[in-house]
């Protein structure tokens, strides 16, 4: 079993027309196709979340404790 990628459009149709490699031989194959939504180039602004969460401790400090632990559990 090999994986292929292959990006296509797709017809008003329906319909996606796929060239295959010359590497695969002639005969009976199984397929499956896998898609994925329609990609966008929208940019989320991820800076409006920032400081929306109420934090009781500093970050960083938590960060390194749990740094620690995981340093301690070797």
């Amino acid at each position: 079993m090999q994986t292929l990628k292959i990006q296509t459009e797709v017809s008003q149709d329906h319909t996606i027309t796929i060239r295959l490699p010359s590497d695969i031989s002639v005969g009976t194959h199984e397929f499956i196709v896998i898609y994925d939504e329609q990609v966008t180039d929208k940019k989320i602004d991820l800076m409006k979340y920032s400081g929306t969460i109420a934090w009781q401790e500093d970050g960083l400090a938590y960060q390194q404790a749990i740094r620690a632990e995981w340093n301690d559990a070797q």
